[in-house]
């Protein structure tokens, strides 16, 4: 049910709508709609280090903050920001779900306890979502751009069910429950038609139905009609918020530092420029002419704005000149290059305060002896961030899948899909009551801020094993210790069988203990 548009995209010359903070819950949540979607282009020219190069779009921005009107993006720690979090899910995804045996790190670790058939149907999933690649994608839209909506494709004719990553500019409309579920959205871009038109399309989607447009006509996109019932009683959508401030959007990683952001490139910007100044040989023009008073020389250059100008970047290299008698002297302020850069060197520490994890693992490769406990110390802080922006992660992945799977079965249940093989044959336990009745529960376990090396991973397995077989020479059941590890039932079960000894006969006794005795209760 999925129809493949060729998106594009539209890009407005209005930047006033750009914030450098996000101060109310409301503030964007009324937020027209293309000025949000201009949003989103002015904070993804921040990541891809191009702002402020469009000079029409950014001119009104640097006025209304004062910035120095040849502002480049000289220090730029967006990207390496956004980068750091898209490893939320580092390794990579296996058919089955499975751990690899080599030790590879597997980049979504299923929970131990997750039952074999959802993890063999969502080997499946990610398989046909291409979610190897397109996980990396939520991430660093979410990081870049503090939204990013994922929905699911129900594609009958292909016989799949797939997830689309969504550009959150294309989001029109958006309402979202209190848990942060999708309650309805809306999609609108342009469309290529016949002799290139551009057409505008729009998608809406509720728990109720699901209804298409075209230049705001009724149109019939997939062959079910311009709409038709929701067969699935839930929005198959997820919205991901990469730091949730208590609206329906999100705000970016770099959200409560732009404006130093800005004030940094600005100071650093000019520095650049006034030593490309200096190391050009400067001309001195003396006689047979009076004095101009060089406040007005440097006003009457700046009479237009930056992007009307004929030569827009003149003005980095030009040198401010005073024509004067053959007697005059000069005298020209100078620029102490070292107390310049001491300035916007303590802005760069001030900006990596905000974000120790800029700088922790060049910290770490600086020590010559590390530690578990020094380490632990050292990562703390940006330990704790790592964990919230995965654990926000993790939730909603698991709903997406939880989605696609209970989709998934229905068309494999239903017969849509016609003759199963072994890949579609995989979603038969599945339907959309095993969503609602929650018999798609698993977790996600949460992966280490710094990977262990295979030989580490052993050592603390030995380390743990040791504390066991400690701990039951000293009385303790082992069945308790194993389910204050994490097991459950049936791990531990499985424990009994293949080592047998005293773990059978605790666990034997207990099954006999539970049983009633004759003569009354025990």
């Amino acid at each position: 049910m999925h129809i493949p548009w060729k998106l594009l995209a539209s890009i407005s010359s209005a930047v006033d709508s750009f914030r450098r903070t996000w101060n109310g819950q409301g503030q964007q949540a009324n937020a027209r709609y293309r000025p949000r979607a201009d949003h989103y282009d002015r904070l993804w020219e921040y990541y891809s280090n191009t702002a402020f190069e469009d000079l029409r779009n950014w001119s009104s921005y640097k006025g209304r903050h004062g910035l120095y009107r040849y502002i480049r993006q000289i220090y730029n720690p967006t990207f390496r920001l956004v980068e750091f979090y898209t490893s939320i899910y580092p390794g990579v995804l296996t058919t089955d779900a499975r751990r690899l045996p080599d030790g590879t790190p597997l980049a979504i670790p299923l929970a131990r306890d997750t039952r074999q058939e959802i993890r063999d149907a969502l080997g499946s999933f990610w398989e046909w979502s291409n979610w190897q690649e397109q996980m990396h994608v939520m991430l660093r839209h979410a990081a870049a751009l503090g939204n990013v909506l994922v929905k699911l494709n129900d594609e009958v004719d292909r016989r799949k069910v797939s997830a689309e990553v969504i550009w959150p500019g294309l989001v029109s409309d958006l309402e979202l429950d209190s848990a942060g579920n999708v309650q309805r959205y809306a999609l609108e871009y342009d469309i290529e038609g016949d002799g290139g038109r551009c057409h505008r399309y729009r998608e809406e989607v509720t728990k109720e139905s699901i209804q298409t447009t075209l230049d705001d006509r009724p149109f019939d996109a997939t062959g079910a009609g311009a709409r038709y019932e929701n067969p699935y009683g839930f929005v198959p959508a997820v919205w991901y918020r990469f730091n949730n401030l208590g609206s329906v959007y999100g705000a970016p990683v770099t959200w409560c530092a732009i404006g130093k952001l800005d004030e940094l490139n600005h100071l650093v910007s000019q520095i650049h420029d006034q030593i490309g100044k200096m190391l050009e040989a400067p001309i001195i023009v003396k006689g047979g002419k009076n004095v101009r008073v060089l406040a007005d020389m440097i006003q009457g250059s700046k009479q237009v704005a930056t992007h009307e100008s004929p030569d827009p970047l003149a003005g980095r290299e030009q040198l401010d000149v005073l024509y004067g008698p053959p007697e005059a002297g000069l005298e020209t302020l100078s620029l102490d290059v070292q107390q310049a850069m001491a300035a916007a060197h303590a802005l760069v520490q001030e900006v990596e305060r905000d974000f120790p994890e800029l700088s922790m693992f060049a910290t770490l490769r600086a020590m010559t002896q590390t530690t578990g406990p020094a380490v632990e110390k050292l990562a703390g802080d940006v330990k704790h961030r790592f964990v919230r922006a995965a654990a926000a992660a993790d939730r909603q992945s698991v709903k997406l899948f939880q989605m696609g799977l209970a989709i998934a079965g229905m068309r494999a249940n239903s017969g849509a899909w016609g003759a199963l093989d072994g890949k579609r044959r995989r979603f038969l336990p599945f339907d959309l009551a095993s969503y609602e009745q929650g018999h798609l529960d698993f977790d996600i376990d949460m992966r280490p801020l710094l990977p262990e090396a295979k030989g580490e991973g052993y050592q603390v397995e030995q380390s743990r094993w040791t504390a066991f077989k400690m701990a039951v020479e000293a009385g303790m059941p082992l069945e308790m210790l194993l389910r204050d590890d994490g097991w459950d039932d049936a791990r531990v079960q499985e424990m009994a069988r293949h080592l047998g000894g005293p773990l059978a006969r605790e666990l034997a006794q207990a099954s006999q203990d539970a049983v009633p005795a004759p003569g009354g209760p025990r």
